[in-house]
């Protein structure tokens, strides 16, 4: 067991390096090697899932992102889905899990956002590409997923549950690199391949609502539960919009701090929750972000987001 975090730099060619730092005091050289080593050579640019992350809008200040929230509606499943939607939240609820709230987009993914509520089952049981007869087979067909029942009965992928998330595009060591993840395997959203970190918000629409307000505090929280980095140690600059239509849109947050990747893993390593999130850290120089996208499989929305980021 290492008492602190083991590095295994991978040479990305021109003597540029991506640097891979352990959280998981279970990581050895080796395994950080192997990781990589593994997976080099089969990045996949051409993919499906990428073209399906479509580009929505720029504005450089947090502050400066326009939002309507619509309290007069509350998302509901199409009818056709609600036996599945019933059977969604029995499964879960006897798990021990927990309904919470989330902030549904209304209508197309552009500046303004328009935002509504909705709970995460709605997005579980809208979610593409569930299979409704697992939980319900006296309701739905065999095998069939969400979205070949959607082409059926003529609904549009927009009707579903597409909530807002977050991903957090954190530039390190005063803008010399970036951070990345190893997403840990078994998560609901980019599990096992490298991305960034990320979190959905779970605001509870009330007439009055402080979205910005609440938004800044669920980003404070965020950056210090994942990286033990406090609200003083980084700066949020821009904010970028991006509709996944496979998975769901979300606002690619800029986040800067002089501090190293190395030094975050140093904070958070050893920590469970942090480990059942992401077990390894990598730190790239900027200009070996496109090395990275070309040689390692990459989750297809963090794909698009580099190369739009990179091409502003």
């Amino acid at each position: 067991m290492n008492t602190k975090p083991i590095t295994y730099n991978h040479h990305l060619g021109g003597g540029i390096y991506l640097e891979a730092i352990s959280v998981d005091p279970k990581l050895t050289e080796r395994d950080l090697a192997e990781l990589l080593t593994s997976k080099e050579g089969t990045a996949q640019l051409e993919s499906d899932a990428i073209a399906c992350v479509r580009y929505a809008g720029s504005v450089d200040r947090f502050s400066d992102l326009s939002v309507h929230i619509n309290l007069e509606r509350t998302y509901v499943v199409p009818p056709q889905l609600q036996a599945y939607r019933d059977a969604v939240q029995k499964n879960s609820d006897a798990k021990g899990r927990y309904n919470g709230p989330v902030a549904i987009i209304e209508g197309a993914v552009e500046m303004p956002l328009r935002l509504m509520q909705g709970g995460y089952y709605d997005f579980i049981a809208t979610k593409l590409g569930n299979v409704p007869h697992d939980l319900a087979p006296e309701s739905y067909p065999s095998g069939k997923t969400v979205a070949e029942l959607f082409g059926e009965w003529g609904i549009d992928r927009e009707d579903r549950a597409r909530y807002l998330g977050f991903a957090q595009v954190l530039v390190t060591e005063s803008g010399a690199k970036l951070n990345l993840v190893q997403r840990a395997k078994g998560m609901a959203i980019a599990p096992d391949c490298i991305a960034f970190s990320g979190s959905t918000p779970n605001p509870k629409f009330v007439p009055g609502f402080d979205f910005h307000g609440y938004c800044r505090q669920h980003i404070n929280d965020e950056m210090d539960e994942e990286f033990q980095l406090k609200p003083e140690e980084f700066t949020l600059a821009g904010v970028h919009l991006f509709d996944d239509r496979l998975q769901s849109p979300f606002a690619a947050l800029e986040i800067n701090t002089p501090q190293s990747t190395r030094s975050l893993a140093e904070r958070i390593h050893g920590d469970a929750q942090a480990i059942k999130e992401h077990p390894v850290l990598y730190s790239v120089p900027l200009e070996g972000i496109d090395a990275v996208l070309n040689t390692f499989p990459v989750f297809p929305s963090t794909v698009q987001v580099l190369r739009t980021l990179m091409n502003r």
